[in-house]
C-alpha cells in the first residue's frame, strides 16, 4: 500500500486545497486603496502602530521558512507581503524560531504577528486568528520497505514524528491516543527520523513532506494514509489588538483573484498537475476522499473568506466557484501514469 512522493502527485492529491487566499482586489497604490477602504479609526491605529513584529518559521516550507541568505520566504511571506501592500502596515521580522517557541513568544507579546498557524481552543485563549488562507491535508508516512498501512487507528504503540506543540499533534492525542508521538521540532527532523529508522511513522502535511523531501533529498519514503485533519492555516496576532484584526482581514480580502493564483503557483506549481491515480491510493486515501473530502475543505475555507465580498463582486464570485467545479470534476475522473517514465499504466 502506499506511494513514493513526488511533486506531481502532491499537486493532483491536494488538489483546491491550496485555494483559500481571499479574492476581490482594488485598483491603484496601497495607500490610496487604504484610505478607501479603511475606516478613520483603522487608518488611525495603522499610524499609531508604525512596525509590527512578527515571528518566521525557521523551517515550515512551502508556507514559511528562511533561506540561506536569511529572507522570509514561502506562501505565508507572500500573503503578507500583499496584506502590509494593500494596509500600509509595516511587518518587521525578528530572529525565527520554531513552532512552539514562536507560539510562546506571542504569548508573552514579545511579537505582535506569526503566519502559517492554525486556530486550536487551547491558541485561542490567548492568539486571536484571521480567516483561514490555505489548507493542506494532513498524512502519514512510512518507508517503502515498511509495508504497514497509516491508519491511525491501527498504530497503537507506534513511534509517529509530530511537530511539537502543533494543532496535528493536538488532534493526534486527542482522537488516538494509544498512538505514541514522537515530537520533533520541524517536519525536516521528523521525517529525517523515518528514513534512518528512528520512528515508525511521520505525521505532516502534504505540502510540506513534498517540499522537503525534493528539498533534502530524502528517498525511500511513502504516503501510507491520511490522518482526516488538515493544516488549516491563518495570521495570528495579538489578542489585545483586535483593529489588527480588522485591518489584517480587510487586506485578506482585497488580494486579487490573479494575485492569488500567482503565489500558489509559485509554490505548489499548477502547470504540472497531472490528473491521474494509481490504485494503491484508492486503496488508502479511496477516490471520494480526494474528490469531495479535500475539495470539500477548500470550498469552505473560500466561502469563509468571501462571505462579505459577495455582494460586491458577485461576478468574480461565480467565476470562482464554477473554477471549483471544474476542479471536482478533474479530481474524479483521474487516469493513471506511472510518475517516473511517464507512461500509461
Amino acid at each position: 500500500d502506499g506511494q513514493a512522493l513526488n511533486r506531481r502527485d502532491v499537486i493532483a492529491r491536494i488538489g483546491t486545497a491550496l485555494a483559500g487566499l481571499a479574492a476581490a482586489g482594488v485598483a491603484g497604490t496601497a495607500a490610496a486603496a487604504a484610505e478607501a477602504w479603511l475606516t478613520a479609526e483603522e487608518q488611525a491605529w495603522v499610524a499609531k502602530h508604525p512596525v509590527l513584529l512578527f515571528a518566521p518559521e525557521r523551517d515550515f516550507p512551502p508556507f514559511s521558512f528562511v533561506d540561506g541568505q536569511g529572507q522570509h520566504r514561502g506562501l505565508s511571506a507572500d500573503v503578507l507581503d500583499r496584506v502590509q501592500e494593500h494596509t500600509g502596515l509595516k511587518f518587521q521580522a525578528v530572529a525565527a524560531g520554531d513552532h512552539s517557541s514562536n507560539i510562546d513568544r506571542l504569548r508573552r507579546r514579545e511579537v505582535d504577528l506569526l503566519t502559517s498557524l492554525r486556530p486550536t481552543a487551547d491558541r485561542e485563549r490567548f492568539i486571536a486568528f484571521t480567516s483561514a488562507y490555505v489548507s493542506s491535508p494532513a498524512v502519514v508516512l512510512r518507508r517503502r520497505a515498511d509495508h504497514r498501512r497509516g491508519d491511525l487507528s491501527d498504530m497503537g504503540g507506534q513511534r509517529l514524528a509530530v511537530d511539537r506543540n502543533s494543532a496535528t499533534e493536538e488532534f493526534i492525542r486527542r482522537t488516538y491516543p494509544e498512538v505514541v508521538p514522537v515530537e520533533v521540532d520541524a517536519a525536516a527532523q521528523g521525517l529525517r527520523d523515518l528514513a534512518t529508522g528512528v520512528v515508525d511513522a511521520c505525521a505532516v502535511n502534504l505540502a510540506t513532506a513534498s517540499y522537503v523531501i525534493e528539498r533534502d533529498r530524502l528517498g525511500g519514503l511513502r504516503v501510507a494514509g491520511e490522518t482526516g485533519f488538515f493544516s488549516t492555516l491563518a495570521l495570528g496576532y495579538r489578542k489585545d489588538w483586535p483593529m489588527l484584526g480588522r485591518v489584517l482581514e480587510k487586506g485578506l480580502a482585497q488580494i486579487s483573484e490573479d494575485e492569488r493564483a500567482a503565489m500558489i503557483a509559485r509554490w505548489i506549481p499548477l502547470s504540472d498537475i497531472a490528473w491521474w491515480q494509481r490504485p494503491e491510493v484508492q486503496r488508502v486515501l479511496g477516490a471520494a476522499a480526494i474528490g469531495t473530502g479535500v475539495l470539500m475543505a477548500g470550498l469552505l475555507l473560500w466561502n469563509r473568506a468571501l462571505r462579505r465580498a459577495v455582494a460586491q463582486r458577485p461576478n468574480a464570485l461565480q467565476k470562482e466557484l464554477a473554477e471549483r467545479q471544474r476542479l471536482e470534476t478533474r479530481l474524479s475522473t483521474l487516469a493513471e501514469q506511472d510518475p517516473l517514465t511517464g507512461l500509461m499504466i
